[in-house]
């Protein structure tokens, strides 16, 4: 067993202003039983090892790690740039709220380990038992660069055989001393990265890779750019964001599993904080032309007209042969296989539920609480059950229901891309569910992610990407 952790929350003035150092403060008076109970279970929970030996290796890994670090000049630097980072007011005329660091539970957090599925990043951390964090990163930005140039015989491939595609180098080591400067991973004796950790470092790395080239990003909706369940009201803090992109003449798309064929009113409904900043700031053609939704998860493609208004692209201009050959008769069968199989899922399940049933789209709404296992579990059976399918079809749990798609956003994604004329190199999208039963897996297939937990940290990346992406026109214009 780990020496018992004693997590401190860290009060950086400089960092948090002093309303932030205040609150921190006070929450590390209210909450110290809460996080010691955390640190014991991440303690007892994140040993790769699992054993008083790994400790000591663990241990022996840092030190080497420390000595190898070089001068302190660099860590004061990178440590300045990323104070920079999480102090600046955003995007220029739009404030935005700071990020304290790794210890702010509103910007980088764990999801929960049913939610952090992903073959890479568990075999990324069970390297430390071995290998120092510095040491791992080394190695991994090496066996990344191998597997682009051959995928077929790389040592990954072999490695870990359902790892995908890479569009483009990712920067781990350079990644991971900037976020060990206000993580502190490295000085860390006992308790090896989390899961959560390591996708930071990861999405830290891809943002600094495809920001110089950067021409469409899109977004998952719901969990990603606003809360579950809710909308993008006009104090949404990714409205300043997406409008700074477009103004840099990057395409940004929200691609979303809600789909209400032939009503782009309700497409507004849940979009209007953003499309009435469009209208007040009225801006122009050339900037509006720069935004899309894509709903029912590659069924609908909508774009801004000049009134501020979302109306449907038609279908022959973007969809691809394959999705205009979908018959009716086809998605008629798929959907009611879906229906069935959800339906005999919930009964097993003791669930009782409420169907819903769209042209291109089922799903059900638990009518009482559950937990998100029975919903995994519902999602994985209709999964399995439609393996045969003749028919693309995305079954996902979406944390308070379940539904199956026609289609999902791997196709959706290649039909926007070929639409705009855009490579899967300078295609980034963000989302937060990439696990086995997440709806954005898929789109893992046609280009760069970025896995995040929730809307604040989408804004921390975001804050990240468009200083990448000033420093890199800088440079440009300095040549």
């Amino acid at each position: 067993m780990y020496p018992p952790n004693r997590p401190q929350v860290a009060v950086f003035p400089d960092l948090l202003g002093e309303e932030g150092a205040a609150a921190a403060l006070d929450l590390k008076c209210r909450g110290r039983g809460e996080l010691r109970r955390r640190g014991s279970e991440a303690a007892a929970g994140e040993n790769p090892g699992g054993g008083a030996g790994a400790s000591r290796e663990w241990g022996r890994n840092i030190a080497r790690t420390r000595r190898g670090r070089g001068s302190r000049g660099r860590s004061s630097e990178h440590k300045m740039r990323w104070s920079m980072l999480l102090n600046r007011e955003a995007l220029e005329d739009a404030h935005i709220s700071r990020a304290s660091g790794v210890t702010d539970a509103h910007v980088l957090r764990r999801k929960g380990r049913l939610k952090e599925q992903d073959g890479l990043i568990e075999f990324i951390i069970s390297l430390h038992s071995t290998h120092s964090p510095i040491q791992v990163m080394e190695k991994m930005e090496r066996w990344i660069k191998e597997h682009s140039e051959d995928p077929m015989r790389s040592t990954l491939s072999r490695l870990i055989p359902s790892v995908g595609r890479f569009y483009t180098p990712l920067p781990l080591v350079r990644a991971f001393h900037e976020y060990d400067e206000f993580a502190s991973l490295s000085r860390r004796r006992y308790v090896p990265p989390n899961f959560a950790e390591i996708r930071h470092v990861i999405n830290i790395a891809q943002v600094h890779a495809i920001a110089e080239k950067l021409a469409l990003v899109t977004f998952d909706a719901d969990g990603t750019i606003y809360s579950d369940g809710h909308h993008i009201e006009r104090d949404n803090k990714m409205i300043a964001h997406i409008i700074k992109l477009m103004q840099r003449g990057i395409h940004v798309a929200i691609l979303t599993a809600a789909g209400y064929p032939g009503d782009p009113t309700k497409f507004e409904d849940r979009f209007s904080g953003l499309l009435s900043a469009f209208e007040e700031l009225e801006l122009a053609s050339r900037v509006t032309r720069y935004f899309h939704v894509m709903g029912g998860e590659c069924n609908y493609l909508l774009r801004v007209n000049n009134k501020y208004r979302l109306e449907f692209v038609p279908d022959d201009m973007w969809k691809s042969k394959d999705m205009l050959e979908w018959s009716e008769e086809g998605i008629e069968e798929l959907l009611d296989e879906a229906q069935g199989a959800l339906q005999s899922a919930s009964a097993r399940l003791n669930l009782p539920v409420h169907f819903v049933r769209k042209p291109r789209a089922v799903g059900v709404i638990p009518k009482v609480s559950t937990i998100y296992e029975v919903l995994e579990e519902m999602a994985l059976t209709v999964q399995v059950h439609l393996v045969e399918s003749k028919l693309p079809f995305c079954a996902f749990n979406g944390g308070s229901d379940v539904f199956v798609d026609v289609g999902n956003k791997s196709i959706g994604l290649g039909a926007l891309m070929k639409y705009l004329g855009k490579k899967p190199y300078e295609t980034l999208h963000v989302g937060d569910r990439f696990t086995v039963s997440g709806n954005d897996s898929a789109a893992r297939s046609r280009c760069a992610v970025l896995w995040v937990a929730n809307p604040e940290e989408t804004g921390f990346f975001a804050r990240l990407l468009h200083n990448d992406i000033r420093l890199a026109q800088l440079t440009l214009y300095i040549e």
